[in-house]
């Protein structure tokens, strides 16, 4: 910094000064130094750093909880058998208790056994397989029957025309034992209900499950039972069929057109009844189900007078 002249007043002035302080004329030579700007610092290398560091603490964390997760599970794990082990042992121990009673009523089972094979004194069997075992004994009589006449028409048409009273015979028959057999689902939904109300009609959730699984065994059944008739009957009148279409060859149109006739209708006649056999017991069981619903419903046990009310007793 050095002083020189004002070129215009010529005053002393320092080279520093932008104006003359006497006249106030701008000195040409000034130049204003030049503000150096700071260097902003670049943090990124900070950032670069710190994420690795957050990365490496938070997988080890994640590890740590699962080794502390698997220590807690190893714990339960042991606790768990341990308890099993224990449960195991009392298991044993009621096992030995009560084996000498088991083997001392085995014989006294055996010998009742046979005198338990019905259904009202069988503890072992449910109503369902009662139901099921009735039926089926039932079409198997009446397949049985339908075998036997088989036979006597030996798929001839003349056997056919001399033996159409057996026919008619067969399909009677098939009416009893569909009767029968619904009869026999009646009173075994009787003895359930009432073994139903044995138990503590209180308890909803017991005694109504107890009658869904009553009301699934029978109406599953007899409309299996239906079904299973209703083939046979099929079967059997294109049994008859097949022989008549080969009878129009040989003999004379006119009678074997008869004779179709009249079975075809005794045919049908006979479906008709079994349909509605089947259709009024169904009905009968279900307002006895309804019926018997109602008064357990109601906290009443004695089911005998809707019993009797249902089925005209």
């Amino acid at each position: 910094m050095a002083l020189v002249k004002c070129k215009h007043c010529g005053n002393d002035v320092w080279d520093t000064d932008a104006f003359c302080p006497e006249c106030g004329y701008g000195l040409d030579w000034y130049i204003p130094k030049k503000k150096k700007k700071k260097k902003k610092k670049n943090k990124l290398w900070v950032v670069l750093l710190i994420i690795p560091v957050v990365i490496i603490s938070l997988v080890i964390a994640q590890n740590l909880n699962m080794l502390l997760a698997l220590k807690i599970a190893d714990l339960r794990a042991s606790q768990e058998g341990a308890a099993t082990q224990s449960i195991v042992k009392e298991i044993e121990e009621e096992s030995e208790t009560t084996e000498s009673a088991v083997e001392e009523s085995e014989e006294a089972t055996t010998a009742s056994s046979d005198k338990e094979t019905t259904k009202a004194s069988s503890k072992d069997e449910t109503i369902d397989t009662i139901i099921v075992a009735e039926a089926d004994a039932s079409i198997k009589k009446i397949k049985d029957e339908y075998a036997s006449l088989s036979k006597s028409i030996k798929g001839s048409y003349k056997s056919l025309k001399n033996n159409s009273s057996k026919i008619s015979a067969w399909y009677s028959f098939c009416d009893k034992e569909s009767s029968k057999l619904y009869d026999a689902v009646v009173q075994d939904m009787y003895s359930y209900y009432k073994d139903v109300a044995k138990s503590d009609i209180k308890d909803y959730k017991k005694w109504s499950r107890s009658m869904e699984d009553g009301y699934k065994a029978w109406s599953r059944s007899m409309d299996d039972y239906y079904k299973a008739i209703n083939n046979i009957y099929e079967d059997a009148f294109k049994d008859f069929n097949d022989i008549l279409t080969e009878a129009f060859k040989k003999a004379d149109y006119d009678e074997v057109s008869d004779l179709f006739d009249k079975m075809y209708k005794e045919y049908q006649k006979a479906w008709e009844r079994m349909y509605e056999s089947y259709e009024k017991h169904f009905d009968k069981l279900y307002n006895f189900y309804d019926g018997v619903y109602e008064e357990f419903y109601d906290g009443k046990k004695d089911i005998k007078a809707q019993y009797e009310k249902t089925f005209n007793k």
